[in-house]
């Protein structure tokens, strides 16, 4: 297939417009009972229902307002079909997406990765205000994956679609603009464009409704020594000597400029900050990683106590979390 067709790609996927190669794989995924069960179609999804699918396709344009538009995802690697996604351009502030992975290519991030880029496509590219979501409340996969990709539960309407002759909860997750800021190594752009290094990304690297999180800087070392050195901090973390809290800053220092990739083993560290009056607030981030083969991460952080009981370490937990899930590729 010509790069032509391609819309946009990650590290490992190519996101491009549903073809006639695909429409056998294409066929069988919908036709999995574990897929089929929660939408309006039957086990019986056939290759004529996906030709004739791809053929009311072909007048329509990416991002026509008011259409639903198909997308295959295609390994890079192998160029193997591993799922589809489907973009409704409801109008020019809102879109909502679906992800269809294969059966047989679940967890290995690739929902993760499919729907980190389209947010970030729809959002800070495509100019849209609003992305969401919406899955039936009992598709627990299907859930568990918004969750990780740092969509936010929006609402839950109580028996809402009928779907097979019965009346089934629904759950729609959202996402704004202003909450997808930070691009990662499974970003939006080519793979070969795309930023691999924290220090490459612009800030604000990550913004919460009250908080800012960015890489630490070397001006960051007043407020590093004071979390170090602060009884009331101190009592849940290991003794540390004035020597080892300098060693400790100047490795997470280094981390600023690692490539996300690298298998080294130093953390990854971020600097939380306030927003209304930029005060340094803590430190979060990723002090031990296990890049291969697991793709493991311990995430954690600190708060200087004259911020704590204000919800922020709450706050900056889950954007971390969120952003280790969609943009790190971890499981």
């Amino acid at each position: 297939m010509a790069r032509a067709d391609v819309l946009f790609s990650t590290q490992r996927l190519l996101v491009r417009s549903l073809a006639a190669q695909d429409l056998d794989a294409f066929a069988v995924n919908r036709a999995s009972p574990d897929v089929a069960r929660y939408q309006n179609w039957t086990e019986e999804y056939s290759r004529a229902d996906a030709e004739a699918l791809l053929a009311a396709q072909t007048s329509v344009a990416w991002d026509t307002l008011g259409t639903r538009y198909y997308v295959a995802l295609e390994e890079a690697a192998s160029r193997e079909f591993v799922g589809d996604a489907v973009v409704h351009f409801i109008d020019a502030a809102r879109a909502e997406i679906t992800i269809v992975i294969r059966q047989e290519r679940h967890r290995q991030g690739f929902g993760q990765e499919a729907v980190a880029a389209l947010l970030q496509h729809l959002l800070s590219q495509g100019g849209r205000r609003k992305v969401t979501a919406t899955v039936d409340a009992d598709n627990a996969p299907a859930v568990a994956l918004l969750r990780a990709a740092g969509l936010r539960l929006e609402a839950h309407f109580r028996e809402h679609a009928l779907v097979k002759g019965r009346w089934r909860d629904e759950l729609v997750f959202a996402a704004l603009a202003g909450e997808v800021r930070c691009r990662g190594p499974r970003g939006d752009e080519p793979a070969q464009q795309a930023s691999s290094r924290v220090g490459d990304l612009q800030e604000p690297c990550l913004t919460t409704e009250r908080l800012t999180l960015r890489p630490l800087a070397s001006g960051d070392w007043a407020m590093f020594h004071q979390l170090y050195t602060d009884p009331a901090v101190m009592r849940h973390v290991c003794e540390t000597t004035e020597a080892e809290i300098e060693q400790r800053f100047q490795t997470r220092l280094l981390s600023a400029e690692r490539p996300w990739h690298c298998d080294d083993g130093r953390p990854l560290c971020l600097t939380i900050l306030e927003q209304g009056s930029g005060e340094l607030v803590g430190v979060h981030g990723f002090p031990r990683l296990e890049w291969n083969p697991a793709r493991q991460a311990e995430v954690g952080f600190l708060l200087l106590p004259k911020f704590h009981g204000k919800g922020y370490g709450k706050e900056a937990l889950a954007a971390v979390v969120r952003f280790g899930f969609a943009s790190c590729g971890f499981n």
